[in-house]
């Protein structure tokens, strides 16, 4: 009898112990569907890969974990791709690990510096029945125009930009500073510019003034450069390009450039 009981026992137990492991598997289960149903969450990292240029916002971050970069690049639907510093990833890179989102997703390159990752492979489908989502423009009369200068990257990690408007309206963001200043454009300076700006034929300018097989590296800046101008039928033209060492580029491209430096 007292057999018999010990075994009806061990199969009370050892059914428990099957029980309690399929429920931790089920829950293993559930918590992996839903992590991989989220954008980014679960994706490979991609060790010792720079995926440099098309970013749209860069931060320091408060712990070294690639993790955090990814996860900042999921939570923002404008994020296809992101690149993640190592601390002391490249020579003049400081102990904090920084971060960069990406709004298209630049072409994978070897380099021990960095960690990325692509987020969102493709763009959004469009249903078929809503209508084509135009490129949003700048509100303004016509006569208006705004310019956009920004460089990242180099040595250290820094970003700068300066953005000036046809009300003489300036903000500015300094190579190595953490604050934006703004102002109004000196008027001997404003003066130069605006006339350079009306001068610039923005349809003959080239997207990219790189030199052949340039396609940047870590230790480059990139310089980005959009002009928006409004014309007589108040159609907005836009001029977008970037270039880290660039060849020669026309004299009113250079005269826009050289107007920005006040």
């Amino acid at each position: 009898m007292a057999r018999r009981t010990a075994e009806r026992y061990d199969l009370t137990v050892s059914n428990e112990v099957n029980l309690l492991n399929r429920s931790r598997i089920a829950w293993l289960l559930i918590l992996l569907v839903v992590a991989l149903a989220q954008p980014g969450i679960g994706q490979k990292l991609e060790d010792n890969t720079n995926r440099f240029g098309q970013d749209f916002r860069d931060f320091d971050l408060s712990e070294p974990d690639p993790q955090a970069c990814l996860k900042a690049c999921a939570d923002d639907e404008q994020c296809r791709a992101f690149t993640y510093l190592k601390p002391y990833g490249w020579p003049g890179a400081g102990p904090t690990a920084h971060c960069w989102l990406k709004s298209a997703i630049p072409a994978a390159k070897n380099d021990a510096c960095c960690v990325s990752g692509v987020v969102r492979p493709e763009k959004p489908v469009q249903r078929e029945e809503s209508a084509p989502q135009q490129e949003p423009q700048p509100t303004g009369k016509p006569g208006d125009w705004k310019v956009d200068l920004s460089a990242s990257g180099g040595i250290a990690p820094m970003r700068s930009f300066l953005s000036v408007t046809s009300d003489g309206h300036f903000r500015r963001l300094r190579r190595g500073s953490r604050d934006t200043e703004e102002g109004t454009v000196p008027s001997a300076a404003f003066e130069k510019l605006q006339a350079a700006v009306r001068a610039a034929r923005l349809s003959t300018w080239k997207q990219s003034y790189n030199r052949p097989g340039d396609d940047g590296c870590c230790d480059r800046v990139s310089t980005g450069l959009s002009v928006d101008v409004c014309g007589a039928d108040g159609k907005w033209t836009r001029y977008q390009g970037h270039w880290y060492s660039p060849v020669e580029q026309p004299a009113d491209l250079r005269a826009v450039l050289a107007a920005m430096n006040f």
